[in-house]
């Protein structure tokens, strides 16, 4: 079921998130940005370099979210929820009430 305030409950989250992805791409490819934050290509070797160092990242990161998948979510399930979650129910239990619009 759509229901419009969850999906635009974080209006500035998603705007924020839009204008740092737009200056990403602003700053990758315009050559202007790309003189000011003197960027270069990167070598064969120097890619190496850094997917070496960024394999263990993501490898401890992928353990600990099946870690907390797996073993903290099932525990902790009737307690926590997400803001969104807690949103869907509240509107829910304002639906059955009869006090918002359907």
């Amino acid at each position: 079921m759509w229901t419009p305030c969850l999906y635009f409950s974080h209006l500035y989250f998603i705007l924020f998130f839009i204008v740092g992805y737009i200056s990403t791409l602003a700053t990758t490819f315009l050559f202007l940005l790309q003189m000011i934050f003197k960027l270069t290509h990167l070598n064969v070797e120097q890619w190496m370099v850094v997917l070496k160092l960024s394999f263990p990242v993501i490898l401890i990161d992928e353990v600990l979210k099946f870690v907390a998948r797996n073993y903290v979510d099932s525990k902790f399930s009737n307690i926590l929820f997400t803001s969104t979650e807690t949103e869907y129910i509240y509107i829910q239990k304002l639906r059955k009430t009869n006090k918002f619009n359907k």
